[in-house]
């Protein structure tokens, strides 16, 4: 990554260059994966145990979240970067899965049947 075209950015992925990134199961019906293993161990640790919150509570970093991924259950190594002078462990989950953009407000275009936002905003 290009950190000085996209500072501040952290980077994970589910598996290292060469690796899979493996599907948890399969819906027999659809005949197609549901969830991968590295989304549904994401899911798990955000919601931690029974739903109860984040396995790190509400100071849950990203570094905990990246030392929380295994191998052996994922079947890959998880990457993870972090811009220059800035630790994982510095970054709480939730202002990493948060967004601070705010959305304009939208009104249906007349064509195609599209969404533009309002004049004026």
């Amino acid at each position: 990554i290009d950190y000085d075209k996209s500072p501040n950015v952290h980077v994970i992925s589910s598996s290292l260059l060469g690796e899979n990134s493996y599907a948890h199961h399969a819906d027999a019906a659809l005949g197609v994966a549901v969830v991968d293993r590295f989304t549904r161990a994401t899911v798990q640790y955000i919601e931690g145990e029974n739903g109860a919150g984040a396995r790190g509570g509400p100071d849950a970093t990203l570094g905990d979240l990246v030392r929380s991924y295994k191998s052996v259950t994922l079947g890959a190594n998880v990457g993870h970067t972090s811009p220059p002078g800035v630790s994982a462990d510095a970054v709480r989950i939730s202002d990493f899965f948060a967004d601070s953009t705010v959305p304009e407000e939208m009104v249906e275009g007349e064509e195609y049947g599209i969404f533009v936002p309002r004049a004026g905003n």
